[in-house]
């Protein structure tokens, strides 16, 4: 964790998220095809200072400005990614003064086109806090309509990956969208247009000044020199880029969703980085 600026340094459908094993021709079987959201990736978050965990007294690992994963409860203080597909939305919470809170609060996940994304920013619904307008968007019947950016990918085993550890999706809201363009920027600018998914990203925490408090946000650095090698003449991959293949497949099949319900609203709205006000 460091105190610094937003800034960024630089079809077959897939059976499975792990490498062939040594089960060898037995290896995913049982594990074709797979229904429409089947497996339900955990996100990785910031702690801030109101996320439940660090609040919990049975928790003194998790503290403010280290990174969560939303299923397991892991806590890390840095992470090397493999992003495979990103995404832009407006999340639907229910306020945690109207029984949102304690991971009750997600509703549904909206496209930017949406008629209640439409209807809102229209009505200029938004939430007010300390008596200013939020950039979050409020839903007719007062459900907050927040802003994200997502990273879907993988979580890998080191700056110089061998190994997929876990699939999951970093999210990126109000304040933070910033760090999301960021990185986005830094891909694009590498040479020789490389997949999404050959990219490896490190992420760690800053702390960030806001005009009504201090907030933990994304440092994120793209290790150029560490991407993901390209596939050989006869098509053999390096382990890491077949899973990532294979994840944003899954992603864009419909497989592979978010786990939306693992997350709070003080996850959301109350870390801080919805104070970006008008």
């Amino acid at each position: 964790m460091t105190e610094s600026t937003d800034v960024v340094t630089t079809e077959e459908t897939p059976t499975a998220l792990v490498p062939p094993s040594a089960y060898g021709e037995l290896a995913g079987v049982g594990l074709e095809g797979g229904d429409a959201g089947e497996i339900a990736m955990p996100f990785i978050q910031i702690l801030q200072g109101l996320s439940p965990v660090v609040q919990d007294p049975s928790r003194p690992d998790a503290v403010a400005g280290k990174l969560y994963n939303s299923v397991t409860g892991d806590v890390y203080n840095d992470i090397y990614f493999v992003p495979c597909h990103r995404d832009h939305t407006f999340v639907e919470w229910k306020p945690r003064n109207q029984g949102g809170g304690g991971g009750a609060g997600f509703v549904a996940v909206h496209q930017p086109g949406a008629d209640i994304v439409v209807d809102a920013i229209t009505a200029q619904r938004y939430k007010v806090k300390d008596g200013r307008k939020t950039r979050t968007l409020l839903t007719a019947d007062g459900n907050e309509l927040v802003e994200t950016r997502t990273f879907s990918g993988l979580l890998v085993d080191s700056d110089t990956p061998t190994e997929a550890v876990l699939p999951v999706v970093i999210p990126f809201t109000s304040g933070k969208i910033a760090q999301f363009r960021g990185a986005m920027t830094a891909i694009r600018t590498v040479k020789g247009r490389p997949p999404l998914f050959a990219n490896v990203l490190h992420f760690q925490t800053t702390l960030k000044k806001y005009p009504d408090g201090d907030s933990f946000v994304y440092n994120i650095r793209l290790l150029k020199d560490k991407q993901l090698p390209a596939p050989a003449a006869d098509g053999t991959m390096h382990p890491v880029l077949s899973e990532a293949l294979a994840l944003s497949k899954m992603i864009q099949a419909g497989q592979a969703t978010a786990d939306h319900a693992s997350q709070t609203t003080a996850d959301n709205t109350a870390d801080g980085d919805d104070s970006s006000h008008f």
